[in-house]
Parts: structure tokens; C-alpha cells; sequence
């Protein structure tokens, strides 16, 4: 009887160990805790800008199909496009920022949004085909996201529009162990990494320049303190765990 209260006392001695280092607030868990007002307006999404590494799908319409057909990478028919639909080509933005184009050559494009790239292509196609009409799309825009998320990973965007709480979304919610007042969001801007700091239970991240991700920005979610605390104390309590375990069996050994 006296090993079995012994054993009894040291499983609940252990539980209540790894009870508080796994306690965590309802207020560091829950979104949008800290709400301003009922409403929130919310600023446009960014248009796309292109930049080096890029590929873009042309897609382009004119007043006589036919004649598309020698600026199209690869040489392709625009006779069967549907109505209203043009052909798509899709080109690579070189290091230079520049896209090749036949009998065009090469044009600058890095830099400019995808609607300003429109523009300038029609410009450019007005010199050889009627009344041109240019549609741009990024079709390799990438985000990443790391951490304590249920799916990390890389996620292709074929909108090229994406908010951060659609990102976590779509990596499967953060976990319980997400550090919701402390994500990093990683931005290359001209060469240079910038960091931004994103509070998910204050709702002003709504304003924050990252609500709408860009082009391969990368989200960090941090471990939060019980995480952190497991981590430290988990094989501290398994080694306590596994000696206190043989220290019962002895002592049921030595007393039958």
C-alpha cells in the first residue's frame, strides 16, 4: 500500500510539472483581442511589381489576332484564342529586370506593377499591331511561412494577392504553442531585408504594410513561452519520469 501512494504521488507530482509549463492564457491565444471599433476599414491591396526572377504570363488581344502571332514566346497561333481571350506567352524576368521579346527585344519591366506593364507593352506593341490590348500576371508569386504553423512551407499565390491571415489560413491555423503578439514578417526590399513585427490579437495590424504580403516575403511564427518551457524541461522530465519509474519497480520488487 505505501509503494502504491508512493507511486501515486510522484505521477501527480510529474503531472502538475508539465501542467504549468504547458499553461497558456486564453488573451495570448485568441485573436483580435484588443479590437478599436466594430468596423475597420481596410486599405486596397498593392498591385504586384515585378522583379528580377519573375515569370509573367502575356496575355494579349489586338484587333487582328493573327498578327500576334510573331511576338508570342514560344512562336504560337493566336487563331484559336476564344473571343475576348487572347494567347498567353510567358516570359522570364532576366537579372536585369528585362523580359525578351521577338522583334521587340528586349524591355524593361522590373520594377513597375503589373498594370504599369501593361501599359508600356501596349505602347510598345501599338509601333506594329492595331489597338493591342496586354494583360500581365506574376504566375510564380511565393510566399513562405515558418514556425508554429500547422503546414510550413512555400505557397504559390496564382492571384498574386495574398493577406497574412489568409497565409496562416492556409497553412493550417497556427498552433497552440504560436506566439500570436510577435510575428516576424521577412521582406527583400532593392536588395535589403526588412523585418516587421505583426500582433494578431491587436486588430492595427489591419494598417501594417505586410497585412498584404509581396512577392517571396517570409512569415516567422515564434514558439511562445510553454513551447520554449517544453522544450527545456522535456528531457529533464523524462529522465525524472524514467527513474522514478525503475525506483518503483525495485521497491515492488524487494517488498513481494
Amino acid at each position: 500500500m505505501r509503494v502504491s501512494a508512493l507511486n501515486c504521488k510522484c505521477w501527480f507530482v510529474l503531472f502538475g510539472v508539465n501542467m504549468l509549463l504547458g499553461c497558456i492564457s486564453e488573451k495570448s491565444t485568441v485573436y483580435f483581442n484588443e479590437r478599436s471599433d466594430s468596423t475597420r476599414v481596410v486599405s486596397k491591396p498593392p498591385i504586384p511589381v515585378i522583379l528580377p526572377g519573375d515569370i509573367l504570363s502575356l496575355q494579349i488581344v489586338a484587333a487582328d489576332q493573327s498578327s500576334l502571332s510573331p511576338f508570342l514566346t514560344p512562336p504560337q497561333s493566336a487563331t484559336g484564342a476564344k473571343a475576348n481571350q487572347g494567347p498567353t506567352s510567358e516570359y522570364l524576368v532576366s537579372e536585369d529586370s528585362t523580359i525578351l521579346i521577338p522583334i521587340i527585344g528586349r524591355v524593361k519591366l522590373g520594377g513597375y506593377n503589373t498594370i504599369e506593364a501593361s501599359i508600356l507593352l501596349e505602347n510598345q506593341l501599338r509601333k506594329y499591331v492595331h489597338f493591342p490590348k496586354v494583360m500581365v500576371r506574376i504566375i510564380n508569386f511565393k510566399v513562405s511561412v515558418l514556425g508554429e504553423v500547422k503546414n510550413p512551407g512555400i505557397y504559390s499565390i496564382p492571384e498574386g494577392r495574398v493577406t497574412i491571415l489568409q497565409l496562416i489560413a492556409m497553412a493550417g491555423d497556427l498552433t497552440i504553442y504560436g506566439k500570436r503578439v510577435d510575428i516576424t514578417v521577412v521582406r527583400t526590399i532593392n536588395g535589403v531585408k526588412k523585418y516587421y513585427e505583426v500582433n494578431l490579437t491587436n486588430d492595427d495590424f489591419y494598417d501594417s504594410d505586410v497585412y498584404y504580403l509581396r512577392q517571396n516575403d517570409l512569415v516567422y511564427v515564434r514558439p511562445n513561452k510553454a513551447q520554449l518551457s517544453k522544450a527545456s524541461y522535456t528531457p529533464l522530465i523524462t529522465v525524472i519520469v524514467s527513474l522514478t519509474t525503475l525506483v518503483i519497480t525495485l521497491l515492488n520488487i524487494l517488498i513481494r
